[in-house]
């Protein structure tokens, strides 16, 4: 479920048909709903969905092994794939926006990058020392805000905050 505005947005699997549904609420009004199968949004639970403004929708969807980053501009009718990945790398993303996105390389790399262009292309930004394959949440509650949630080298947890846009983290106390 993601909403923007008075807007809903609800994505499901209904066991009497083949593909995901999708339910947006007609008029920003809910309960009435306009409801269309979108197969994109496949997964073994509903995909987690992040309505921007400009009619985009972001949809993080896991697929058993792997996750699916995918978005939408123009409303949820048709979706794109921004980036896979496997699911158990300690890998992470989060839309800021319609346009920007950060992710973080988990076992791959210790790098956070971030798309400005919808997920087109992603550049590096920046570095989170977090021990590898850790389980990591990224949460930017602004373009250039953010927290990152992980574990350290000696497997304690660590919150982690950057003020400009990833190129650099500071320790939280919790």
């Amino acid at each position: 479920m993601g909403a923007a505005g008075s807007q809903l947005w609800i994505t499901y699997v209904d066991p009497r048909t083949p593909v995901p549904q999708l339910a947006e609420s007609t008029g920003g009004r809910p309960p009435r709903f306009t409801v269309f199968g979108q197969p994109r949004l496949a997964g073994v639970v509903a995909c987690a969905l992040a309505p921007m403004a400009g009619s985009v929708i972001w949809a993080n969807c896991p697929t058993s092994m792997m996750v699916s980053e995918l978005r939408s501009t123009d409303g949820g009718h048709g979706f794109t794939t921004v980036w896979s990945y496997a699911g158990t790398g300690g890998i992470a993303f989060d839309p800021v926006s319609a346009d920007i996105a950060y992710r973080y390389l988990g076992i791959e790399s210790p790098a956070v990058e971030r798309t400005t262009d919808g997920g087109q292309t992603f550049t590096g930004v920046g570095t989170l020392p977090f021990a590898q394959g850790s389980v990591t949440r990224l949460l930017f509650v602004g373009e250039a805000d953010g927290f990152a949630l992980g574990s350290s080298s000696n497997g304690t947890a660590a919150l982690l905050q950057t003020i400009d846009g990833g190129s650099s983290w500071s320790p939280v106390s919790f």
